[in-house]
């Protein structure tokens, strides 16, 4: 009797998915966020904004010698190991500060602790790097959490937790690591 393999499933490419759902829904107008050159209120979405970088590419079906063609054009194009998954350009202040504190939020997004995701090396060396040029930064377990970044982001509140609340799903990086 052959055996038969289970398909691997991406729960982190799922709750990316199922955040960018969120944010195209979410609407930035109860932030009161202003355009840093023209003053006027930022209208729209949230997932008008925010990006997915795709910076893993699988050659499965691919012959050896192409996969390899592929990887070194990608490098050639700029291609990166360690940049995060999403990225949100809205530059903010904080809540109480009217001088620009963040130029940007970058999210490495992993799926929930509970099934042991890895941060490798390289992700935490590009977040602490865009930490360390006036960029917010935050490793998310899970859907749940990277929604919570990206509502403290915009309310000028990034690494806040509200009312005493321990959240593990959650780690802010700092510039501190390079």
């Amino acid at each position: 009797m052959a055996t038969v393999r289970r398909k691997a499933v991406d729960r982190e490419g799922n709750e990316q998915q199922t955040l960018v759902g969120w944010a195209n829904v979410h609407d930035l107008s109860q932030y009161n966020l202003v355009n840093v050159c023209t003053g006027t209120t930022l209208k729209g979405k949230v997932g008008h904004y925010l990006y997915a970088i795709v910076n893993e590419t699988k050659h499965v079906a691919l012959s050896p010698m192409k996969a390899r063609n592929i990887g070194i054009k990608s490098k050639r194009m700029g291609k990166k190991k360690g940049v995060s998954d999403l990225h949100l350009p809205i530059p903010v202040s904080a809540a109480d500060e009217p001088l620009l504190r963040y130029s940007g939020l970058w999210i490495e997004m992993k799926a929930p602790r509970k099934h042991k995701p890895k941060v490798s090396d390289e992700q935490l060396d590009w977040l602490a790097q865009m930490a360390s040029v006036g960029h917010a930064t935050a490793i998310c377990y899970g859907m749940d959490a990277a929604r919570y970044v990206i509502q403290q982001y915009l309310s000028g509140k990034h690494g806040v937790i509200e009312d005493g609340e321990r959240r593990s799903d959650i780690e802010y990086v700092t510039g501190a690591r390079l």
